[in-house]
């Protein structure tokens, strides 16, 4: 996976620290999952600083 945050680069994205810094966001967690398992999808999710 890509992230601007280089801190999360590394990191199992449904670890403990992304999950922190996330804010365990269900939308985004669904939408990984589905991402994933190899089906293209998209979302719109309120984040920290914005949509």
């Amino acid at each position: 996976m890509i992230h601007p945050l280089k801190t999360f680069v590394g990191t199992p994205f449904f670890g403990k620290y992304a999950q922190e810094l996330t804010g365990h966001n269900m939308v985004l967690n669904n939408l990984i999952r589905k991402v994933i398992s190899g089906k293209p999808d998209f979302a719109v999710y309120d984040f920290i600083n914005g949509q």
